[in-house]
């Protein structure tokens, strides 16, 4: 019980805090909107917030915050439970097939991004592939499509249509559109994922794959787990429902490989589409991709 009410505490100290941000992101010019996902970003759209709610939601779980390549941190005996947010993840194909292997041991994987590597879906789709195959396997999977509007919806497949969540972006206090993502294919040779989310057309947005004894999710729309979403009080729904998808245990957080920086898990990046990639990663870079597809459509 003494637990129950120190969640609750620090929940409201949470909810106190993010309405205070609001406020401030909505009145004062010198925030960055910048897409960073940081874990430890207070600003609009780092993720620190929602690292905190998952923290309270599983108050007895360790949160590590992972700043190295995550192949060292899991290790055959770890039994986290993993996540990415971010715009887009770096992975070599050892960090995939290390990650794989973890989540096959009945642990849980959500990944939340705006594009995921030809290493990753080969991988899923095809798991009889060797690491030094990849590159020769180039049949899309699960290639992804943008709608831009400044609105979206999302309803999970076990819930009523009129149980859908809807989020708009911003941008200080303008409403402006954004490429919302989804996946625009759901097939596969050996394995074929569950839709466990869509948005308002019926387009897929969360896919669950079943890896072993464990359970892998992919999330194309990482902008609304950022804190200007999760501190708006409608959205703390959305989010809770994300998080029950985590079994209880510890989680590793990975931020590494949301980096392109030097030094950082793009140096161990080598796949062929590595320019258009890293258009993806820039949120100027990659409205403007979008616009242009727009136009040339």
């Amino acid at each position: 019980m003494k637990n129950y009410y120190t969640r609750i505490g620090i929940v409201i100290v949470i909810v106190v805090a993010a309405a205070v941000l609001l406020l401030n992101w909505f009145s004062d010019t010198s925030y960055s909107w910048y897409e960073s996902y940081d874990s430890k970003s207070t600003q609009p759209f780092g993720t620190a917030v929602t690292r905190e709610l998952l923290e309270a939601y599983n108050d007895e779980a360790e949160c590590r915050q992972v700043r190295k390549p995550i192949t060292t941190a899991l290790t055959s005996d770890s039994n986290y439970n993993y996540i990415f947010i971010g715009s887009y993840p770096y992975y070599a194909p050892a960090t995939i097939d290390s990650l794989l292997l973890h989540i096959s041991k009945g642990n849980t994987g959500f990944i939340a991004a705006a594009a995921f590597p030809d290493f990753l879906q080969q991988r899923l789709y095809q798991p009889s592939l060797e690491s030094d195959d990849y590159r020769d396997y180039n049949d899309e999977r699960y290639p992804l499509t943008s709608i831009a509007s400044p609105t979206v919806k999302v309803v999970f497949e076990d819930l009523p249509q009129n149980a859908a969540f809807a989020f708009h972006h911003r941008i200080q206090d303008t409403i402006i559109d954004y490429p919302w993502m989804h996946f625009s294919q759901i097939f596969g040779k050996e394995r074929t994922p569950a839709i466990r989310a869509v948005d308002e057309n019926g387009n897929a947005v969360m896919l669950e794959f079943t890896i072993g004894a464990g359970k892998l999710y992919l999330f194309s729309m990482p902008m609304l787990l950022t804190n200007i979403q999760v501190c708006q009080e409608d959205n703390r729904l959305f989010v809770n429902r994300i998080l029950e998808l985590l079994p209880p245990g510890d989680i590793i957080w990975d931020d590494y490989s949301r980096s392109y920086k030097k030094g950082g898990p793009a140096a161990e990046y080598t796949e062929t589409e590595g320019p258009l990639r890293y258009i993806l990663s820039m949120p100027a870079l990659r409205n403007a991709w979008y616009t242009l597809l727009v136009g040339l459509g």
